[in-house]
Protein backbone atom coordinates (compact mmCIF):
# COMPACT_ATOMS: atom_id res chain seq x y z
CA UNK A 1 0.00 0.00 0.00
CA UNK A 2 2.83 2.40 0.88
CA UNK A 3 4.50 1.58 -2.41
CA UNK A 4 1.36 2.48 -4.36
CA UNK A 5 1.05 5.78 -2.45
CA UNK A 6 4.72 6.61 -3.09
CA UNK A 7 4.35 5.81 -6.80
CA UNK A 8 1.26 8.03 -7.02
CA UNK A 9 3.10 10.94 -5.39
CA UNK A 10 6.09 10.53 -7.73
CA UNK A 11 3.78 10.35 -10.77
CA UNK A 12 1.91 13.51 -9.68
CA UNK A 13 5.18 15.38 -9.17
CA UNK A 14 6.42 14.29 -12.59
CA UNK A 15 3.19 15.40 -14.27
CA UNK A 16 3.33 18.75 -12.48
CA UNK A 17 6.95 19.24 -13.57
CA UNK A 18 6.01 18.32 -17.15
CA UNK A 19 3.11 20.80 -17.12
CA UNK A 20 5.32 23.62 -15.81
CA UNK A 21 8.02 22.83 -18.40
CA UNK A 22 5.44 22.75 -21.19
CA UNK A 23 3.93 26.08 -20.14
CA UNK A 24 7.29 27.80 -19.54
CA UNK A 25 7.78 30.88 -21.65
CA UNK A 26 11.18 32.14 -22.75
CA UNK A 27 11.94 35.79 -22.09
CA UNK A 28 13.51 37.99 -24.75
CA UNK A 29 16.32 40.50 -24.40
CA UNK A 30 16.04 43.40 -21.92
CA UNK A 31 13.79 46.28 -22.97
CA UNK A 32 13.71 49.76 -21.47
CA UNK A 33 10.65 51.81 -20.58
CA UNK A 34 11.98 55.01 -19.09
CA UNK A 35 14.03 54.12 -16.01
CA UNK A 36 12.53 50.60 -15.84
CA UNK A 37 14.22 47.72 -17.66
CA UNK A 38 12.80 44.20 -17.97
CA UNK A 39 12.51 41.16 -20.20
CA UNK A 40 9.21 40.23 -21.84
CA UNK A 41 8.03 36.91 -23.24
CA UNK A 42 9.36 36.13 -26.72
CA UNK A 43 6.73 36.64 -29.41
CA UNK A 44 4.35 38.75 -27.36
CA UNK A 45 2.94 41.86 -29.07
CA UNK A 46 4.01 45.07 -27.29
CA UNK A 47 2.15 48.37 -27.39
CA UNK A 48 4.17 51.19 -25.82
CA UNK A 49 2.14 53.53 -23.61
CA UNK A 50 -1.61 53.90 -23.33
CA UNK A 51 -3.89 56.72 -24.38
CA UNK A 52 -6.21 55.88 -21.46
CA UNK A 53 -3.63 55.87 -18.66
CA UNK A 54 -0.38 57.88 -18.57
CA UNK A 55 1.06 55.54 -15.90
CA UNK A 56 1.04 52.57 -18.33
CA UNK A 57 4.53 52.15 -19.83
CA UNK A 58 3.44 49.24 -22.05
CA UNK A 59 0.86 46.54 -22.66
CA UNK A 60 2.20 43.18 -23.90
CA UNK A 61 -0.27 40.66 -25.29
CA UNK A 62 0.15 36.93 -25.80
CA UNK A 63 -0.45 36.19 -29.51
CA UNK A 64 -2.15 32.83 -28.85
CA UNK A 65 -4.17 31.27 -26.07
CA UNK A 66 -2.21 29.77 -23.18
CA UNK A 67 -2.49 26.16 -22.01
CA UNK A 68 -5.73 26.92 -20.11
CA UNK A 69 -7.39 28.51 -23.14
CA UNK A 70 -7.11 32.13 -22.08
CA UNK A 71 -5.46 35.17 -23.62
CA UNK A 72 -3.00 36.87 -21.29
CA UNK A 73 -1.75 40.44 -21.24
CA UNK A 74 0.79 42.19 -19.03
CA UNK A 75 0.85 45.88 -18.22
CA UNK A 76 3.69 47.80 -16.62
CA UNK A 77 2.67 50.82 -14.56
CA UNK A 78 5.40 53.21 -13.44
CA UNK A 79 5.20 56.36 -11.37
CA UNK A 80 7.90 58.52 -9.83
CA UNK A 81 6.88 59.60 -6.32
CA UNK A 82 8.20 62.34 -4.03
CA UNK A 83 8.72 59.80 -1.24
CA UNK A 84 8.54 56.04 -0.74
CA UNK A 85 5.29 54.63 0.60
CA UNK A 86 4.33 51.00 1.24
CA UNK A 87 3.09 49.30 -1.95
CA UNK A 88 -0.34 48.54 -0.45
CA UNK A 89 -0.88 52.25 0.29
CA UNK A 90 0.33 53.17 -3.17
CA UNK A 91 -2.18 50.82 -4.81
CA UNK A 92 -5.01 52.17 -2.67
CA UNK A 93 -4.39 55.71 -3.95
CA UNK A 94 -4.15 54.81 -7.64
CA UNK A 95 -6.90 53.97 -10.12
CA UNK A 96 -5.32 50.52 -10.59
CA UNK A 97 -6.96 49.00 -7.54
CA UNK A 98 -10.43 50.35 -8.35
CA UNK A 99 -10.13 49.50 -12.04
CA UNK A 100 -8.94 45.96 -11.48
CA UNK A 101 -10.60 44.92 -8.25
CA UNK A 102 -13.75 47.03 -7.90
CA UNK A 103 -16.20 44.15 -7.50
CA UNK A 104 -13.93 41.18 -6.93
CA UNK A 105 -12.97 39.07 -3.96
CA UNK A 106 -9.27 39.81 -3.62
CA UNK A 107 -6.56 37.84 -1.88
CA UNK A 108 -3.49 39.75 -0.81
CA UNK A 109 -0.05 38.52 0.23
CA UNK A 110 3.31 40.01 1.06
CA UNK A 111 6.08 38.93 -1.28
CA UNK A 112 9.30 40.13 -2.94
CA UNK A 113 9.78 41.95 -6.24
CA UNK A 114 13.51 41.71 -6.87
CA UNK A 115 15.03 42.76 -3.54
CA UNK A 116 12.06 44.96 -2.68
CA UNK A 117 9.14 44.26 -0.37
CA UNK A 118 6.03 43.92 -2.50
CA UNK A 119 2.36 43.12 -2.41
CA UNK A 120 0.65 40.57 -4.67
CA UNK A 121 -3.08 40.84 -5.28
CA UNK A 122 -5.02 37.98 -6.90
CA UNK A 123 -8.61 38.04 -8.04
CA UNK A 124 -10.92 35.96 -10.18
CA UNK A 125 -14.29 37.21 -11.36
CA UNK A 126 -16.95 34.91 -12.75
CA UNK A 127 -19.75 36.60 -14.67
CA UNK A 128 -22.68 35.10 -16.52
CA UNK A 129 -22.16 35.60 -20.23
CA UNK A 130 -24.68 35.12 -23.03
CA UNK A 131 -23.86 31.45 -23.58
CA UNK A 132 -21.72 30.45 -20.61
CA UNK A 133 -19.93 31.80 -17.55
CA UNK A 134 -16.99 34.09 -18.29
CA UNK A 135 -13.90 34.08 -16.07
CA UNK A 136 -11.42 36.94 -15.69
CA UNK A 137 -8.26 36.63 -13.63
CA UNK A 138 -6.03 39.46 -12.43
CA UNK A 139 -2.64 39.31 -10.72
CA UNK A 140 -1.09 42.59 -9.59
CA UNK A 141 2.45 42.80 -8.20
CA UNK A 142 3.57 46.18 -6.82
CA UNK A 143 6.78 47.42 -5.16
CA UNK A 144 8.66 50.61 -4.39
CA UNK A 145 12.11 50.70 -5.98
CA UNK A 146 15.03 52.94 -5.00
CA UNK A 147 14.64 56.51 -6.22
CA UNK A 148 10.93 56.58 -5.26
CA UNK A 149 9.83 54.56 -8.30
CA UNK A 150 6.52 52.73 -7.91
CA UNK A 151 6.53 49.75 -10.29
CA UNK A 152 3.45 47.60 -10.82
CA UNK A 153 3.08 44.54 -13.07
CA UNK A 154 -0.47 43.48 -13.90
CA UNK A 155 -1.26 40.15 -15.57
CA UNK A 156 -4.81 39.90 -16.95
CA UNK A 157 -6.37 36.79 -18.42
CA UNK A 158 -9.82 35.83 -19.67
CA UNK A 159 -9.80 32.37 -18.12
CA UNK A 160 -9.17 30.77 -14.76
CA UNK A 161 -5.91 31.23 -12.84
CA UNK A 162 -3.15 28.69 -13.42
CA UNK A 163 0.20 28.20 -11.65
CA UNK A 164 1.91 29.08 -14.93
CA UNK A 165 0.46 32.61 -14.64
CA UNK A 166 2.17 33.14 -11.29
CA UNK A 167 5.39 31.61 -12.62
CA UNK A 168 5.34 33.93 -15.64
CA UNK A 169 4.68 37.03 -13.53
CA UNK A 170 7.51 36.09 -11.13
CA UNK A 171 9.89 35.41 -14.02
CA UNK A 172 9.25 38.85 -15.53
CA UNK A 173 9.43 40.51 -12.09
CA UNK A 174 12.83 38.86 -11.48
CA UNK A 175 14.13 40.53 -14.65
CA UNK A 176 13.10 44.06 -13.61
CA UNK A 177 15.70 46.67 -12.77
CA UNK A 178 15.30 50.40 -12.21
CA UNK A 179 17.98 53.00 -12.86
CA UNK A 180 19.46 53.77 -9.46
CA UNK A 181 18.83 50.28 -8.02
CA UNK A 182 17.22 46.88 -8.54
Amino acid sequence: MWLVLAMAIVAAAALDHLHVARTAIALGPPRSFGVVHLRLPVGWIVQVGSEDDPLVAFIAREPNKDSTGGHRSIRLYREHLRADIPPELYLMRTPIREEVFSNLDVSQEQTRFGRNRAILLKATMISDGQESAEIDTELVLCAMFPGHEAVTLRLSKNSDFANSDQILLNKIADSVSVDGGK
